[in-house]
């Protein structure tokens, strides 16, 4: 099968990330995991591949990409993105979140911003999530083991709820990410 972090598997993107931030990913400058979501868990990302055009956004509960330092500009990494891997920040932020009308603000994303070091190391999933209530998997899993014991993924998406890392919106991301140096 070779090492896991050079595969990526439909509707798993937490495992895609944490096995990526054990490659090379986490070998990069600055190497992070955002969380994406909202207090709703609905968030709407443009430019993924689940899209039926490139007009039309996804509305996720919740994804998680990486991000990592490219000499003095940050790179996104999302391998359900039709832009690439990895993507220019300002790129990969003005294509897949898109301006929203004010009847859509609730589909406005937040992100939890933690080092791909600490995800590694606190982040557990049994994949439950992906079963129904009859046990049945609502996606093939992958073929690599859980990651850890039990699962605290719903810890991470939540955005209103202290925990590991820190919240911003998308104006405090931009911030953030997209000034050079």
């Amino acid at each position: 099968m070779g090492d896991p972090s050079d595969h990526d598997w439909p509707f798993y993107c937490e495992e895609n990330i944490w096995h990526r931030c054990g490659g090379a990913l986490g070998q990069r400058e600055g190497a992070s995991v955002l969380f994406v979501s909202n207090a709703r868990r609905s968030v709407a990302i443009w430019q993924q591949r689940k899209a039926g055009s490139a007009t039309e956004p996804v509305l996720w509960d919740y994804h998680v990409i990486g991000l990592a330092r490219e000499g003095n500009s940050w790179q996104i990494y999302d391998p359900d993105s039709t832009l690439g891997v990895p993507v220019e920040v300002a790129t990969y932020l003005d294509a897949a979140f898109q301006p929203l009308a004010p009847s859509q603000i609730r589909y406005a994303p937040r992100f939890r911003w933690l080092s791909a070091d600490l995800y590694r190391r606190e982040f557990r999933s049994d994949r439950s999530h992906m079963r129904d209530a009859t046990g049945a998997w609502l996606q093939p899993p992958p073929p690599t083991p859980c990651i850890g014991e039990g699962s605290n993924l719903m810890r991470f998406v939540d955005t209103e709820t202290r925990f590991l890392g820190e919240v911003l919106d998308l104006a405090e991301l931009r911030a953030r990410v997209c000034t050079p140096g």
